[in-house]
């Protein structure tokens, strides 16, 4: 019984029980009343700000992006000097890495050198005297001592004779018709990329009469044209021929004709029968000497050959 008045009241018919249940699970909605009027103006105010907001983000990045479009070019620009550089750098260690091989190859073949003084009787030895032929030379025609130096313009060991050595052998004998100096070329390309073209730029220059100024000019700035690109070494070398007074024009397009590679390559084969391995190498009436050698044995190896005449 207790049970029953907890399920349903009494008095209660089935049908209002439901009524009951019906109004606690499905509350009717109250009735709206009218809108506060400070609704609006609160409403208009936050839209006016967020686009207020917006526009003002819009403005930033505009200001922004005008800022970094010429930061963005200046980085690009920076990035481009550096890839030069970068390119540059790469020429300078293969270059160095060609002179410590060249100097390996020289330091051996003054050793041989240095074994026989450069007085030394020849006997038991085939002396060649290379052709001189429509090759620059220095000197009387008939002066008693040849000298035939087969070079490379890239060598700083051939550098280091015309600084240390070639000014006093011009003086005391090429002046005095005691030698006779001829040049040829050997440009070891393996090691010194710019070495044919600049012995392209000599021929060139001898071309107008001035072999022997461009010769000197390329040596002396040799540090200038043989670490760089051969674009800018080629730019060097019009620039020494603009200095020497040559007619750019028909300098610029021998060059670019590249009109004596052949002449050059025949001087290389010819030294290369010599026995020519590295540069400088000399032969004085016939008599190899090797290498950047100091002054003083340059002057015994021409007194002896006088002497041996």
């Amino acid at each position: 019984m207790l049970a029953s008045s907890v399920m349903q009241t009494p008095n209660e018919s089935p049908e209002e029980g439901t009524l009951n249940r019906s109004a606690v699970e499905q509350t009717p909605p109250e009735a709206e009343g009218p809108r506060p009027l400070w609704l609006w103006p609160t409403a208009a105010l936050v839209l006016l700000l967020a686009l207020f907001g917006a526009g003002l983000s819009g403005y930033q990045y505009y200001l922004s992006s005008r800022v970094q479009q010429p930061q963005l070019h200046r980085l690009q620009q920076q990035v481009g000097q550096l890839t030069t550089q970068l390119g540059e750098t790469r020429a300078q260690v293969g270059a160095l890495q060609g002179q410590v091989a060249q100097l390996s190859q020289t330091l051996q073949s003054l050793a041989q050198a240095l074994q026989r003084p450069a007085g030394a009787s020849t006997q038991g030895t085939t002396l060649t005297q290379p052709s001189t032929a429509g090759q620059p030379s220095l000197g009387a025609a008939d002066a008693p001592v040849l000298i035939v130096e087969f070079a490379d313009f890239q060598c700083p060991f051939c550098r280091r004779f015309e600084q240390e050595s070639f000014e006093r052998l011009k003086t005391d004998y090429i002046d005095t018709g005691v030698v006779r100096f001829v040049f040829r070329d050997f440009p070891l390309t393996q090691i010194h990329p710019h070495a044919e073209l600049a012995a392209e730029a000599a021929a060139c220059a001898d071309e107008q009469g001035e072999f022997w100024p461009m010769h000197d000019m390329l040596f002396r700035n040799q540090p200038e044209w043989a670490g760089g690109s051969t674009a800018a070494a080629r730019q060097s070398f019009r620039q020494y021929a603009q200095a020497l007074g040559l007619k750019l024009a028909q300098f610029g397009a021998c060059l670019s004709d590249r009109r004596y590679s052949q002449s050059i390559k025949q001087d290389l084969q010819a030294g290369s029968r010599l026995g020519v391995r590295g540069t400088p190498t000399f032969f004085i009436n016939g008599r190899p000497l090797v290498g950047a050698q100091p002054y003083a044995t340059f002057k015994s190896a021409i007194e002896s050959a006088l002497a041996s005449r």
